[in-house]
């Protein structure tokens, strides 16, 4: 197996972090003293600085890491959300190949049949066709687009008999909507 060198994963995160090399630069010179930059350490006079830098003459520097750490953590973040997202959607795909009868051809089809008005709970919006949760959801993302509502948030409102239930709340009023629990 091939070791990951540390510049090529600078390489990749400057994919999305442009300024990453030239930060990674300043950081290695903060904390890796040497003759002409030891600030972390000295005064940078070699043999005759003083050692023990105040913490004033540091802030400036410690500030900057703070802010790269922040960055980064910013990125993590990100990448963890788009990451899972994209799992589980192959996770859905592969629950819908795996369906008796199902074929592979027809799992990027959006099953957006509905009965219902989402008037109240007994007239909730329902993906009868959609063959896991994950489709209902993105059938009702597809229906408030196609009707051009603007959705304001989503809220659990109950589960029975095998439905949960869920109030979303837009523009035009409160939508029930019931998703099965499989």
């Amino acid at each position: 197996m091939k070791r990951i060198h540390v510049n090529d994963l600078l390489k990749s995160l400057g994919i999305i972090y442009q300024s990453v090399l030239e930060d990674y630069e300043r950081l290695c010179e903060f904390v890796h003293p040497n003759y002409g930059s030891n600030t972390l350490v000295s005064s940078g006079d070699l043999a005759s600085g003083k050692i023990g830098i105040s913490a004033d003459l540091l802030a400036p520097e410690l500030r900057f890491a703070c802010d790269v750490i922040e960055r980064c953590a910013e990125i993590d973040s990100q990448l963890i959300f788009s990451s899972t997202r994209a799992l589980a959607q192959i996770g859905d795909w592969v629950s819908i190949c795996s369906q008796t009868g199902a074929k592979v051809s027809q799992i990027f089809s959006l099953r957006s049949a509905y009965p219902g008005d989402g008037s109240t709970k007994n007239a909730a919006i329902f993906f009868a066709k959609a063959r896991t949760h994950l489709e209902a959801v993105k059938a009702f993302y597809a229906y408030i687009e196609k009707e051009g509502i603007i959705l304001r948030s989503r809220q659990v409102a109950g589960v029975e008999d095998g439905f949960l239930f869920e109030i979303a709340d837009t523009d035009r009023g409160n939508i029930w909507v019931k998703y099965k629990i499989s």
